[in-house]
């Protein structure tokens, strides 16, 4: 009897036993399935209606602050059920066995999965809506920003499924390339006006346009890299840049700072044709190379440089990225040329290109490990040869004194002893605890992720070419000045034209994963990757870059005027007026504000350095002892005043000083409240 009530048991246990397990199998295999997809749409529904109940009627500002009543919320929750619902039963009937038998059943499905997704992405784009979020809280308008781009590219696949790349029916070169000078000269345009707009408001300053300004007119006239606003009145003594002598004709035909500001946004905005011929090098298609050039154009970096006034530097960005993109074709010629023009744009610019020498050096093929090694010794004899021959000091970070500059200051923290770069490889081997700390702090990383998070960080995989990151990550994120980690200033040329170089091959490089993980095939995954870039760089120029007015964007040290006020205008209309008085060959003594406006002209000085005709000054720009002299030249006579707007003041001297310089009141050092930091 035992035996038998134990079978009896085991019998009756063992079909609930069977029963639950299916039981549990099916609900394991509808979340694996057409769970999944119900969830998705159900939760695209109720963002979608989320979105349409606070953008209709004005109701965008409730979205922060979620100060609303307990009516309110009531209506608030009637769309997203309804289009939770609604979605939730299209994803039902697109995944049921009836409708995967038909023909339009799997498109059906993977169309609104795609639709789900991109859903997804817009509370994350409202997220960025809100005034001065960039600055408030750039960590999360970053991650919202990039986030949002990948959800894009996954919808993106998943509209492509695992479609394959389709027969070329036309020839897309002729349409990419009038894409391309479409877009080089809509950037053109728009920075060109924004850079004038803001100089015309007197946001720029003799440091640096000034400085620039008067090399192109000297260089124009036969004095090569001359200027009277750096020290020993040659621009070697900071940085040899013989790229202006040979552009300074141009300087001619209208010899004004605006010259600059246009060729300068020109130059830059050309750097969309090396970046869309790299991307076809890699995908011998025409859609990966708008795209690329596109990240290209709306990068906050690139409008950074092109927009905090002229540098030498911000010109680099093109000729290195056409060196790059010769370095492994066929031509030699255009290879030695590329990198022929571009070391003549900076003296460090051989440092930065001796790298990719080096990768070339450690490649795989012969061929180009013999051009590596050329490369690499024909950038170190350049170099050597600029730093004793055209240059006032021979040191890398240079001595300083009165005859050159010295940026050790740029890397303060590293070298503690002030003893130049001796005194920052002792800090490199010596305590990389705080090199790596100093490195990583928190300005830096978000510095780097405004950098590379537009372009999915796809140019760290790569390989074979993260050495060509080596000198211009090493030059960032070892600095102490501030400017140097900061998208608003010229330094980010160190590293922009290597990142754009390696973005294809990084792409590629992750698009064959994604293919061998089965995810899709390599065409889609390439899509799938390209739309994700393109939308996050969309929504990270928005908030960070010139394109579109925010709170966070910066020419420089301080944000751009994007239009003249009327107080604006009328002091522009003033100047004009005022400086056409000054006759063609008269010398001109400037303060920092006034220069630009000014320095097209052989005499133009710092206000003070030495006598001038006249004296063209912002009152706020001198210090209050030598405000105190200014005016007691005035008092004195020796200064009339012509004409004065505001602070603006134009003085004619009366006479010409009879003793030495160095016994004049007015002051022979610069009464300029700034020292010039080419």
């Amino acid at each position: 009897m035992a035996t038998q009530t134990v079978d009896h048991n085991a019998s009756s246990a063992k079909p609930l036993t069977v029963r639950f397990d299916q039981l549990l199998a099916r609900l394991s295999e509808f979340a694996n399935g057409r769970g999944k997809t119900l969830i998705l749409c159900f939760a695209a529904g109720i963002t979608l209606g989320s979105v349409y109940w606070f953008s209709a009627l004005g109701r965008r500002p409730l979205l922060a602050s979620n100060k609303l009543t307990f009516e309110q919320q009531l209506y608030a929750v009637a769309p997203p059920l309804a289009l939770g619902l609604l979605f939730t039963l299209l994803g039902a009937a697109t995944s049921s066995n009836w409708a995967r038998r038909k023909s339009w059943g799997e498109r059906a499905q993977r169309a609104l999965v795609a639709i789900s997704l991109a859903a997804l992405s817009c509370p994350l784009v409202m997220i960025l809506l809100p005034a001065k979020v960039e600055t408030d809280h750039p960590w999360l308008t970053l991650a919202a920003s990039l986030a949002a781009g990948g959800l894009l590219g996954l919808s993106t696949q998943q509209w492509l499924g695992a479609r394959e790349r389709p027969a070329q029916r036309v020839d897309g070169r002729v349409l990419g390339a009038l894409a391309v000078a479409t877009m080089w000269a809509g950037y053109a345009v728009v920075m060109s006006k924004l850079s004038i707009t803001n100089h015309h408001a007197m946001n720029t300053r003799t440091i640096d346009l000034g400085i620039y300004d008067q090399i192109f007119y000297q260089s124009a006239h036969g004095n090569f890299l001359g200027c009277n606003f750096v020290r020993a009145n040659y621009h070697g003594s900071a940085h040899f840049d013989p790229i202006l002598v040979l552009l300074s004709p141009l300087y001619r035909l209208y010899p004004r700072a605006e010259t600059l500001l246009i060729l300068q946004s020109v130059w830059v905005g050309s750097g969309v044709i090396p970046v869309y011929l790299l991307f076809r090098r890699v995908f011998d298609r025409t859609l990966p190379g708008l795209i690329g050039a596109a990240c290209y154009a709306l990068h906050p970096a690139v409008h950074g440089a092109n927009l905090y006034e002229f540098h030498s530097l911000t010109l680099a960005t093109v000729p290195m990225l056409w060196t790059l993109l010769g370095f492994q074709g066929a031509s030699r010629w255009r290879y030695w040329g590329a990198l022929g023009i571009a070391l003549l744009v900076r003296e460090d610019v051989p440092i930065m290109l001796s790298f990719v020498g080096i990768a070339g050096l450690l490649g795989a093929e012969q061929r180009w490990r013999v051009r590596g090694a050329m490369t690499l010794a024909v950038c170190v004899a350049y170099f050597v040869l600029v730093k004793t021959v055209f240059m006032t000091s021979s040191g890398v970070l240079m001595k300083g004194g009165a005859e050159s500059y010295s940026f050790s200051y740029y890397y303060a923290d590293m070298i503690p002893a002030g003893k130049g770069l001796g005194g920052m490889l002792l800090t490199l081997f010596s305590n990389p605890a705080f090199v790596l700390r100093h490195a990583l702090s928190e300005a830096k990383v978000l510095y780097a992720l405004k950098v590379c998070g537009p372009l999915l960080l796809l140019p760290m995989f790569a390989k074979g070419r993260r050495w060509h990151f080596l000198y211009g990550a090493t030059f960032i994120l070892l600095a102490t000045r501030e400017p140097v980690f900061s998208t608003g200033f010229q330094y980010s040329a160190c590293l922009l034209p290597f990142l754009f170089a390696a973005f294809p091959h990084g792409l590629s490089w992750c698009a064959e994963r994604l293919k061998a993980g089965a995810v899709s095939s390599h065409y889609s995954a390439q899509n799938a990757l390209l739309a994700a870039c393109l939308a996050s760089s969309l929504l990270v120029s928005w908030k960070y870059g010139a394109f579109v007015a925010n709170d966070s964007f910066r020419g420089g040290f301080s944000p751009i005027a994007r239009s003249l006020n009327e107080e604006q205008q009328r002091r522009f209309d003033w100047l004009g007026a005022t400086l056409s008085q000054l006759e063609p060959g008269a010398s001109v003594g400037v303060t920092n504000r006034t220069g630009p406006h000014v320095s097209n002209r052989k005499e133009a000085h710092f206000y003070g350095k030495r006598w001038t005709d006249y004296v063209f000054i912002d009152e706020r720009d001198l210090k209050k002892e030598r405000l105190a002299q200014h005016r007691l030249a005035v008092k004195q006579g020796r200064l009339t005043v012509v004409a004065k707007h505001g602070s603006l003041v134009l003085l004619r001297a009366t006479k010409k000083p009879s003793v030495p310089e160095s016994e004049q009141d007015i002051d022979v050092r610069e009464l300029s409240s700034d020292e010039p930091t080419p």
